[in-house]
């Protein structure tokens, strides 16, 4: 894995669109820690995810993780399957009923959420949001579920949300604080 995206890498940023956009999901999984609880398949509206979401499309694996490159946090992917070594990681498949509306189906489209994880660093990848056909979303973003059973922003874990009535929920850094203004994700256009 490279770096986070920022959004000056306009060649990644063309390339993570292309790989997506048209594709049909297959298939869903987690890289997850055998340790921290979430080993076993998740369901209901928001998911945490440890390392990695690998997307199985026709053609090849996208994987989503958490980079940091100093003080930039953001987003990163690639279009190889990760290999876990060692027994503190598993695959998990992604069985959800919120999963299980969107597999089969085509992603229609890829918008961008941005952040500035520190001052004096670049934008870089906050979240993603996959459109489906019927109006169907799917946000991952950097996070992690708080003990209120919201998203809260946490720079080296993944969440995974099916209803984005929970960004309007989703806290800042330490989970004390709700985002101020709007979560806004950018369109191709």
């Amino acid at each position: 894995m490279t770096g986070p995206i920022l959004r000056t890498d306009l060649a990644r940023i063309a390339e993570l669109r292309s790989a997506l956009v048209g594709e049909r999901l297959e298939d869903v999984a987690y890289g997850q820690s055998a340790y921290a609880g979430y080993a076993d398949p998740q369901d209901g509206d928001i998911h945490q995810v440890d390392f990695a979401l690998l997307l199985r499309l026709p053609s090849q694996v996208i994987t989503i993780t958490w980079a940091r490159d100093d003080r930039v946090e953001g987003l990163s992917t690639s279009a190889t399957e990760p290999h876990y070594d060692g027994d503190d990681t598993v695959l998990v498949p992604a069985t959800s009923t919120a999963w299980a509306v969107v597999i089969g189906q085509t992603i229609a489209s890829v918008d961008l959420g941005w952040q500035i994880s520190e001052t004096g660093v670049p934008e870089s990848l906050w979240g993603l949001r996959l459109g489906f056909p019927g109006d169907r979303r799917v946000v991952v973003a950097l996070g992690e579920i708080g003990p209120d059973a919201a998203a809260w922003y946490h720079p080296d874990t993944l969440v995974v949300l099916f209803d984005e009535k929970d960004l309007t929920r989703y806290r800042t850094l330490g989970g004390a604080t709700p985002v101020t203004g709007p979560i806004l994700f950018e369109d191709a256009s």
